[in-house]
């Protein structure tokens, strides 16, 4: 190392390669991992019999339920789920869920970019130096 360096200039040479492996890591997981929640939200449209999460919702969904229920004067009442009302919900929180999922993927290459755009930055400031 050059001794004209400054500290800080020392420790970003020391942390700059795994700054830049753990940006890659990022930005490539991100987007594996958002092209995977792409593909499911295709299968999702297409064939929502052969996802896992879809066939676990559509299990929990059972006959009529009991909804609410209760007196109004003497009169009692009660309203219960109807089953594809309950399917149309469980189907509408697991696009919930997959969207959480994408938001969560976008920021880890978002946040992945931010690294690197640090790094390379602070290494062409560098350079002219």
């Amino acid at each position: 190392m050059n001794e004209n360096l400054s500290t800080s200039q020392k420790v970003f040479q020391f942390f700059q390669f795994p700054l830049m492996l753990l940006s890659y890591f990022m930005i490539l997981a991100g987007s594996g991992l958002l092209l995977w929640v792409v593909y499911l939200v295709v299968q999702y449209i297409n064939h929502p019999e052969n996802i896992q999460l879809v066939q676990f919702i559509l299990k929990q969904v059972r006959g009529e339920e009991l909804l609410v229920s209760g007196n109004v004067g003497e009169m009692k009442f009660s309203m219960k789920w109807s089953e594809s009302i309950r399917t149309v919900l469980f189907l509408f929180m697991g696009i919930g869920i997959l969207s959480i999922l994408a938001g969560v993927m976008h920021t880890l290459i978002r946040v992945g970019l931010s690294i690197l755009k640090v790094v390379t930055h602070y290494k062409k400031s560098e350079n002219k130096n």
